[in-house]
């Protein structure tokens, strides 16, 4: 057998090892994401034995994500349990400014330190300015509970984002926020 065909049936041999290597993942991450989207609809009970045992290590950043969510939302709920999944979430990807407000959502109901709290609202905001409308209407809120313990650079930035919103719903839902904006800069 020549050298030119050898090395043409070993690159043939890596290419398809390669399509199938990227097939089986590819099925692994839809089995994931389907996974993620079936604890929404998981009773509590069923959520609970499941995460008994503690998070997995290995999952992908959604599904800790879809983790945290749902634990934020369990009957007597374990807002601890929301920080961890969030926070493993965002060490697997960083870039995603609604899981930082999740996680500081859920570090505000956990009762962490002021401080952890506006620290993860700061890197919403610096990953994320201005959200779709349903998400900034939720972070302005979460602003609003905030306020007296958020550092000015976080008020500046909740500020900017109430630019987007009608008045009428900051005096109703962020009435701080709104005083911000209206005072003279």
């Amino acid at each position: 057998m020549n050298a030119r065909l050898l090395l043409n049936l070993v690159s043939r041999g890596g290419l398809a090892l390669g399509l199938l290597g990227f097939a089986g993942w590819a099925a692994l991450a839809a089995i994931e994401r389907g996974d993620a989207a079936s604890m929404s609809e998981m009773s509590d009970t069923a959520f609970r034995v499941r995460m008994a045992g503690g998070l997995p290590d290995g999952a992908s950043a959604g599904w800790y994500a879809a983790v945290g969510e749902r634990a934020l939302r369990v009957e007597n709920y374990d807002p601890a349990f929301a920080v961890d999944a969030f926070e493993r979430a965002l060490q697997l990807e960083d870039r995603d400014g609604e899981n930082w407000a999740r996680l500081a959502y859920a570090r505000f109901m956990a009762g962490d330190s002021p401080l952890s709290v506006s620290t993860a609202l700061g890197r919403s905001y610096q990953r994320m300015p201005i959200g779709q409308w349903q998400f900034r209407r939720w972070r302005l809120a979460m602003v609003e509970a905030t306020w007296n313990e958020l550092p000015v650079s976080v008020r500046a930035q909740a500020v900017t984002e109430a630019e987007q919103q009608p008045e009428g719903w900051l005096e109703d839902h962020a009435p701080s926020v709104l005083a911000a904006f209206q005072a003279p800069r």
